[in-house]
C-alpha cells in the first residue's frame, strides 16, 4: 500500500470469509500473513483501519494499492503480482 507523505494507514483488522482454511499462515500481531485461496473457489478479504494525518497539513491525502503478491505453491508465495485493476483498493481523504 503507498500513502501520501504525512499520511499513516493503521490497519486494525482483517476478516476472511471462509475464516481459516488449511495452510494459511497468519501472523499473532496483526493482519499480515498469507492466506490460501484453493483453485476453482473464492474467498472475501476485509481490511478494516484508520487514515491519519502527521505532518498536520491540510490538504487531500490517498492511499492505494499498486500490487497484490501471490504464489502457487507454499514454496514460491510472491512468484506473481496482480497490477491492475485496483482501482477500487484506494481513497482520497480531505485533511
Amino acid at each position: 500500500v503507498v500513502v501520501s507523505p504525512g499520511m499513516i494507514l493503521a490497519i486494525e483488522g482483517l476478516n476472511l470469509n471462509p475464516s481459516v482454511l488449511p495452510g494459511d499462515i497468519a501472523t499473532t500481531t496483526g493482519p499480515s500473513g498469507y492466506y490460501v485461496v484453493p483453485a476453482g473457489t473464492s474467498r472475501n478479504f476485509h481490511y478494516g483501519g484508520s487514515l491519519g494525518n502527521n505532518d498536520g497539513m491540510h490538504n487531500i491525502k490517498s492511499m492505494s494499492t499498486l500490487g497484490i503478491n501471490y504464489g502457487t505453491s507454499s514454496t514460491n508465495l510472491t512468484a506473481h503480482t496482480i497490477s491492475y485493476g485496483l482501482q477500487n483498493l484506494s481513497a482520497n481523504v480531505q485533511f
